[in-house]
């Protein structure tokens, strides 16, 4: 444990890591031992800011256990919320992140999918949270947390894979104990690097055998072992690296509780793979009754107020449907003007006959480029929602 050692700083003069308290460098003998540290905060409990992020997630969590006990969800407090819940709160949803909910890249690292989830994330960051936080200053470690977490979730989305989780910011931890291990040598870095390995071999062994999210993980250590290397142990020296830290630390903080904003001002108005589903069969129903309209024969049997009463109804579903996304509104909003307009062509049909036909090439066009627009669309949709085009889950 960091905290079972003395507080370390760098001599000036050789760079060696010696104990605070010395004003001259034991190792050189040179006055260039750097002030005492600007505290970010002033406990002296190292544990605080580790004690603080788990406390976030057991509140996290118990907030989506109750909302899915209200939601009928079997067994939340074991099992986890339910998946509408976890999308509610910003897991990691490749659909919505694709379709620019970027906090989702955040949220994740605080939502957790079960208990036993849960309490294995927030055992291993109690035990490794307060090395790092006393090793480099609590802004350092908010820093280190978030943005390992951050590459963790942005890995796992190159990668199509879907979760949520802190993991990757812990791994993101087990990497940065790691090199400070090496870096700092001796018996003890020696056996903290060993032990942060072995932490980590095994983890990853379990991520494949159980089918964890390994990428996440991997992505989140390599971030952690770069910061070891590019970042300073120990608390801000000076007034100035301590403005700079704290600011840090601040907007770190400040990224967290605008990507929690975000979640709450979209609460409930993420698209659900039934929605595409829905959407796909409306605009089919639309498509035939599209088609109906240019085969009309004025001369021949059928009604007219019929068809424009199909039109209608057909484009009031599509227009009904859950929005998925922009493009998506786009083309159905094209697809349903026309509609319409068939319809009020049709409606007056009885007193202007020639007015079926009259536009009836331009919108067959039409129809069949914003049709060509949608098929493109859906496909790429239902593709990151995992689905088939025949409706089926894959």
């Amino acid at each position: 444990m960091f905290g079972d050692k003395k507080k370390l700083v760098m001599c000036q003069t050789c760079r060696g890591l010696i104990a605070a308290s010395e004003r001259t460098c034991p190792l050189c003998g040179r006055d260039s031992v750097p002030p005492a540290p600007v505290a970010f905060t002033r406990t002296q409990n190292p544990r605080f800011f580790t004690l603080l992020l788990i406390g976030i997630n057991v509140v996290i969590y118990v907030v989506m256990v109750a909302v899915s006990i209200k939601a009928g969800s079997p067994d939340p407090v074991l099992n986890g919320a339910g998946q509408s819940v976890l999308r509610a709160f910003g897991d990691r949803y490749l659909p919505a992140i694709a379709n620019g909910e970027v906090w989702r890249l955040i949220t994740p690292m605080f939502i957790h999918l079960g208990l036993m989830h849960l309490g294995f994330n927030l055992t291993a960051l109690y035990q490794i949270g307060p090395m790092v936080e006393e090793a480099y200053g609590s802004p350092k470690f908010i820093f280190v947390y978030i943005l390992t977490g951050l590459v963790g979730n942005i890995g796992s989305y190159v990668f199509h894979i879907s979760g949520a989780g802190a993991s990757g910011a812990i791994y993101g931890l087990i990497g940065i104990s790691a090199v400070y291990g090496y870096k700092i040598g001796g018996s003890f870095g020696r056996a903290l690097g060993k032990q942060m390995l072995i932490w980590a071999g095994i983890g990853m062994v379990l991520s494949l055998v159980f089918h964890w999210d390994y990428v996440n993980h991997g992505f989140g250590m390599a971030t952690g072992a770069a910061l070891g290397y590019l970042l300073a142990p120990g608390e801000a020296a000076t007034n100035r690296s301590a403005t700079l830290w704290n600011g840090v630390a601040v907007a770190c903080a400040v990224v967290i509780l605008a990507s929690f904003g975000m979640v709450a001002l979209h609460y409930g108005k993420t698209a659900e793979p039934q929605d595409v589903i829905l959407l796909d069969r409306r605009v089919s129903t639309l498509e035939q009754s599209l088609k109906s309209s240019f085969e009309f024969n004025s001369e021949g049997s059928g009604d007219p107020k019929k068809i424009a009463a199909d039109l209608r109804s057909a484009a009031d579903d599509v227009a009904r449907t859950p929005r998925i996304d922009k493009r998506g509104d786009q083309i159905t909003s094209g697809l349903v003007d026309l509609a319409n307009r068939r319809a009020r062509e049709f409606d007056s049909a009885d007193k202007d006959p020639s007015a079926i036909n009259n536009n009836a090439l331009a919108d067959a066009q039409q129809t069949r480029q914003l049709l060509d627009q949608y098929s493109a669309w859906v496909d790429s949709i239902l593709t990151d929602y995992g689905l088939y085009r025949d409706h089926t889950p894959q």
